[in-house]
């Protein structure tokens, strides 16, 4: 009776040794399948980036929204646009679908969809810009001159003349270095530079 008890005894081992190796085949199988799957979404190095253009449309997203800008040159991007995500000068506003945009951030791509996780609004409307900051050098031009004004740790090249004031020309002035300043005009872009057509000199 003892020996056929340490037989049954050890036919149990031998039956759950086997069970136990048979649930971890699966395991490793979904460890494999988990790994192939990721491998499959590719996401490409990040860039620091201006990117300017039409928001085309709005969705809701995690603590923000996601704005889908068209460039110029027909490029489309996800803007991912959050209080986290901006910061201190962020400027965390509500883009509107139509408007004309400027925003900084980190570009990247996954799955062939261009995104960018957006630290800083630059404008919510280029055509109608407006811009607080400290005149740190001037440089005299055809017609006028350009200024370089510093707002947030960022820079931007206003572009003053008579001309391009307009019905505001009466409110043409020399700005001088170490000045406040407060304009308005439209914003673009020359490569990396944050260029401004100045059609008023605030007070």
């Amino acid at each position: 009776m003892k020996k056929y008890s340490i037989l049954l005894f050890t036919a149990l081992l031998v039956l759950n040794s086997c069970s136990s190796s048979r649930q971890q085949i699966p395991m490793q199988s979904s460890l494999t399948s988990n790994s192939n799957s990721t491998s499959t979404k590719k996401q490409t190095k990040e860039t620091e980036e201006n990117i300017f253009g039409k928001v085309v449309s709005i969705h809701d997203g995690k603590d923000g929204y996601v704005a889908i800008i068209e460039t110029k040159n027909n490029k489309s991007y996800k803007a991912l646009i959050s209080i986290p995500n901006l910061g201190r000068h962020g400027g965390y506003t509500d883009l509107k679908v139509g408007n004309n945009v400027a925003v900084f951030g980190s570009v990247w791509e996954m799955d062939n969809h261009r995104r960018i996780t957006v630290k800083k609004i630059l404008s919510e409307n280029t055509n109608h810009f407006k811009l607080k900051g400290i005149v740190e050098e001037i440089k005299n031009e055809k017609d006028g001159y350009t200024a370089k004004i510093r707002s947030n740790d960022l820079f931007y090249y206003a572009t003053i003349s008579i001309p391009n004031l307009g019905e505001n020309h009466a409110n043409f002035r020399m700005l001088e270095k170490g000045e406040k300043v407060h304009i308005y005009g439209e914003l673009w872009f020359m490569n990396d530079k944050k260029q401004i057509t100045v059609r008023d000199i605030l007070k």
